[in-house]
């Protein structure tokens, strides 16, 4: 009783035909393509994206200190002229 059971379950599985194997074979690359855009060309566009913005921000410090290195000679005078206002407070109270 279990052998024929058995061989009932068994499919015959015929040979597959050239036009059966090309489409397998279409299908297999259209999956494979479906898959690697789902799990690896969205999570690299998501990390992209994330990578502009800190480029962005970046680019936006570098402005930043540039404008303070083309200050630097104005900030210096500011600052040799408050040293000497200061120096001239002290003397003139008599410290």
């Amino acid at each position: 009783m279990n052998n024929s059971v058995r061989s009932s379950r068994r499919v015959n599985l015929r040979p597959l035909t050239k036009s059966e194997q090309t489409l397998l074979i279409l299908l297999a690359i259209v999956v494979i393509v479906y898959l690697s855009n789902r799990f690896i060309l969205t999570r690299q566009e998501a990390k992209i994206s994330s990578l502009e913005t800190e480029i962005a921000d970046l680019n936006n410090k570098i402005a930043d200190m540039n404008n303070t290195i083309k200050n630097e000679a104005k900030i210096k005078k500011e600052w040799e002229m408050m040293n000497r206002e200061r120096d001239e407070v002290l003397k003139n109270s008599g410290c």
